[in-house]
This record gives C-alpha cells, sequence and structure tokens, in this order.
C-alpha cells in the first residue's frame, strides 16, 4: 500500500484507494470516502490513511476478507473449474451450460495445475543455476 503499491477502492472498484476504514475493512476512493463520512451509521468508524495502513499493516484485521465468488447466471457458488472451458463454473452450470464437459472441484484442479506449472518451471530453474555460473565466472575473470 506504500511505495509503488496501490489500492483499489473496494466500493466502486474504479479509483485508487485513499483511505481505509477500519471498522468496515475497506479500502475507499476520495469520492466513496465522503460518501462513507456523511453516513450517520458510520460516525463512529475510524479512518486512516493509506500511509498509515502501510505503517499499521501488521494491527489489522485482514484486510480483504476471503469472498465465495457466485455464478452470474444461477447465484451458485463457485466451487468447480471446467477443464474444456477454463472456467469457474457453479454445480448448476454442469448440467446445463457446461454439459458433457470436462470439469473437476477447484481444489483437485488447483493442486494438478501447480504440479504442471512446477514441472515446468524446472528447466528454467536449471537455467537460471547454469546463467549464474557463467555471470559469476565472467565476473571473476574481469578481476
Amino acid at each position: 500500500v506504500s511505495g509503488d503499491q496501490h489500492a483499489s477502492c473496494d466500493n466502486c472498484k474504479k479509483s485508487d484507494a485513499t483511505g481505509y476504514c477500519k471498522q468496515c475493512t475497506k479500502f475507499y476512493c476520495v469520492e466513496c470516502l465522503g460518501v462513507h463520512n456523511k453516513w450517520v451509521t458510520f460516525l463512529d468508524h475510524t479512518v486512516i490513511s493509506l500511509d498509515e495502513v502501510a505503517r499499521t499493516a501488521f494491527q489489522l484485521p485482514s484486510i480483504k476478507p476471503e469472498v465465495t465468488m457466485k455464478c452470474s447466471s444461477h447465484d451458485q457458488p463457485l466451487k468447480i473449474y471446467c477443464e474444456t472451458c477454463h472456467d469457474l463454473i457453479c454445480s448448476d452450470c454442469t448440467v446445463r451450460i457446461h454439459k458433457g464437459h470436462e470439469y473437476d472441484l477447484i481444489s483437485d484442479t488447483y493442486d494438478k495445475h501447480r504440479q504442471i506449472i512446477e514441472s515446468s518451471l524446472q528447466p528454467v530453474r536449471e537455467q537460471i543455476v547454469v546463467v549464474t555460473e557463467a555471470l559469476t565466472t565472467l565476473t571473476h575473470r574481469e578481476k
């Protein structure tokens, strides 16, 4: 949240955040923060600057609580990954929109895809070692 980092507004999703409400556990831009601060319901809320968030981040509750994503067509939790379409879907989608497709639970698919990525990174890691050793050798030769 400090330096090169920034947070987008959790309310409008369009602007960069300028403040953080501890009670709402949300980041707000200038415009949304103005509305937030006008509402009687939020008068006792504590809003802090992003610099203060950066300094006290270890004291804050989870800034972005985990959100259960829902299917836009069926309003059901997205728990399945369609391997055919490479899309997250709900259980209703498996028998309607994605009938006959290959799919699996997100948790199982995550592990499978993570392993594929890990195995594809191995040759890159090996090349990094080779290039680093070559760079070290060249550096020693220059001295």
